[in-house]
């Protein structure tokens, strides 16, 4: 007998943990946040913990909780802790969630975190919020995270700028078609910047070899740059056709670029055409 009552509560109160709402999950955390503990370390655990609580509601209402989380928060762990719990969600919104978190703060000024209470939920500490949030993101499904990545590019903006990067730093393929679009559409530096090395880490040469065509008669001298530095992608004849303009431009990164480019060019008039630039 009495076995089954223990059995009973169990259910009843596994049952009420499961029910509990978005809702009152986050008024618990509202009532943390407003104890006279809250700046302390205990308080910012309370609500750290509180906050992942969130990662097993794939809501639209519980993204929209985290990312209040996330802006508002005066403490670094329970936006770790939110960044993380959009990250097991997995669903479309919480990732378009974390892009917008990260193109906010990439934005703004990184600023060190002045001590670490709690590890994150993957066990590390991170000194920098944005670096969390990179973490977050690797843990979300490739196949979701492949067409969240190509949408946000297709259309462009800012936005695009963060997810271009971030393709270079996660070492992402598989958007040709998604960076194809945006080469096509776009002429801001900027993107074009960006743009470029994230092409070459997809390997499509042939997508490579025409950003870099667009991007030598650029009119900016940062995009210049950063192509010059690619010139062994092109067939031998064009690079060196290049260069030859690069090599006498007035702004000497333009030049450095260019230098850097030909070192991997393997054709012998490279040095003859060293020697007449410079002699």
């Amino acid at each position: 007998m009495r076995s089954t009552i223990v059995a009973a509560l169990a259910v009843a109160l596994c049952g009420h943990l499961v029910a509990e709402s978005e809702n009152d999950i986050f008024k618990r955390y509202r009532e943390s946040l407003a104890t006279p503990s809250a700046k302390g370390i205990q308080g910012i655990k309370e609500r750290a913990l509180i906050i992942w609580e969130l990662r097993s509601h794939k809501t639209a209402r519980a993204v929209k909780l985290l990312r209040k989380v996330i802006a508002e928060d005066p403490a670094e762990d329970p936006r770790i802790y939110a960044a993380f719990a959009l990250a097991e969600m997995g669903t479309k919104e919480a990732v378009d969630a974390l892009l917008d978190v990260l193109a906010a703060e990439s934005a703004g000024r990184r600023t060190p975190r002045r001590y670490s209470s709690l590890s994150a939920p993957d066990e590390n500490n991170y000194k920098y919020f944005p670096d969390a949030v990179h973490a977050a993101l690797r843990k979300v499904n490739g196949a979701l995270l492949l067409e969240r990545f190509g949408e946000t590019i297709k259309r462009g903006g800012g936005d695009a700028v963060t997810v271009l990067r971030l393709v270079c730093d996660m070492g992402v393929k598989g958007l040709s078609e998604a960076l194809g679009v945006l080469l096509e559409k776009t002429s801001k530096a900027s993107l074009l910047c960006e743009l470029l090395p994230a092409i070459e880490i997809g390997g499509d040469e042939a997508l490579l070899r025409k950003a870099l065509e667009k991007a030598l008669e650029h009119k900016d001298w940062r995009v210049r740059t950063v192509a010059g530095a690619m010139l062994d992608h092109l067939d031998a004849d064009a690079a060196l056709a290049y260069a030859k303009k690069l090599l006498v431009e007035k702004q000497w990164r333009v030049r450095s670029a260019a230098v850097e480019g030909l070192s991997a060019v393997k054709d012998k008039r490279v040095v003859d055409l060293l020697v007449e630039t410079y002699q």
